[in-house]
């Protein structure tokens, strides 16, 4: 199957990483224990971002994972 057709779009908190992955957290709901994630990434963007900064970003889901399809600002925190 490909990606999902209606991807989650908006401002994200990246409130953990780890190598290769990241979870999020919708800025909308933070006050709910909702985290978004894994989001797998290339190891390079792990290792560069964060914890604690904010991204506008675009997500879509692919055989039950989540993936980052497109991306706007970041904002280190």
């Amino acid at each position: 199957p490909g990606f999902c057709p209606h991807p989650l779009l908006g401002i994200l908190i990246l409130p953990q990483t780890e190598a290769g992955k990241l979870w999020l957290e919708d800025y909308d709901y933070i006050d709910s224990d909702m985290k978004i994630g894994p989001v797998i990434v290339p190891e390079k963007i792990s290792s560069f971002v964060r914890e604690g900064w904010t991204a506008y970003l675009e997500l879509g889901r692919k055989n039950k994972r989540w993936y980052i399809t497109g991306s706007g600002n970041v904002y280190p925190n």
